[in-house]
């Protein structure tokens, strides 16, 4: 039970994410051409076509997906040293 808690820790944020790059985001993006090339872009107009029934605010279309995928690779990297820091971590991934 806490194990499957912890997989949809990790990966419900990118999914999250991801929908909302699929929803708000121009169309210009690479990944709509790839939705293109799998011919699933009629789906993803479906889906878009919530951003004309509610309005949100730009952090959350914005900055909010990168909050999500920061927090996954956070949480999945934790995960694999399992919740320990070492100093060698620390000289791996340096703090600016």
């Amino acid at each position: 039970m806490i194990r499957n808690l912890r997989i949809i820790i990790l990966f419900l944020p990118v999914i999250l994410g991801g929908f909302i790059y699929i929803i708000f985001r121009p169309e210009s993006l690479i990944m709509f051409r790839w939705f293109k090339y799998l011919s699933i872009s009629n789906e993803i107009n479906i889906i878009q076509n919530l951003r004309n029934i509610y309005s949100f605010p730009p952090w959350l279309v914005y900055s909010l997906p990168d909050g999500l995928w920061i927090f996954s690779y956070t949480t999945l990297s934790l995960e694999i040293w399992r919740y320990s820091i070492s100093r060698n971590f620390i000289r791996i991934f340096p703090t600016f």
